[in-house]
This record gives structure tokens, sequence and C-alpha cells, in this order.
């Protein structure tokens, strides 16, 4: 599967690179090619959901034991004089 990025640039804009960014920017592209043209993107896009689910399963146990823990200042707070 191959796909294609397009970016849509006035010709007003003036982009002048140095020769060193010119050649990162060729590398990146190069780097993008070879990741698009890749096979293995059926398992990173596996590994990358699992890493979603985990990150979604933290948020939400921060929340609650945030909840938890504010509910008990709360609670220390008003017993206080």
């Amino acid at each position: 599967m191959r796909l294609l990025f397009v970016v849509a640039v006035p010709r007003s804009m003036k982009i002048s690179l140095s020769p060193h960014q010119e050649f990162g920017m060729k590398r990146l592209m190069v780097v993008a090619r070879n990741f698009v043209a890749q096979e293995d993107g059926a398992a990173l896009l596996e590994y990358g959901m699992l890493v979603l689910l985990i990150a979604v399963l933290c948020i939400v146990a921060v929340q609650q034991i945030g909840k938890k823990v504010s509910n008990g200042f709360t609670a220390v707070n008003s017993a206080l004089p």
C-alpha cells in the first residue's frame, strides 16, 4: 500500500534552506517513504493501539485515584478546627 502526502504551499512563500537543512529534509523524506513502504505497518498499528489502550486506562485510573485523594483531603480539612 502506498500513501501520498501532498502539501500545498503558495508560490508567494519563498523557502530557502541551507545545504545542511536541505540534506536533512531529503533524509527525512527517504525515511518517511521507507516507513510507508514497509509491510510491518500492521504490527506497528497493533502496538500503537495497545499503547493507546494502556494510556486510556492509566488516565482513568489516575482520575479515580485523584477523586479519592481529593475527597480525603476535603474530609481532613473539614475536620480541622
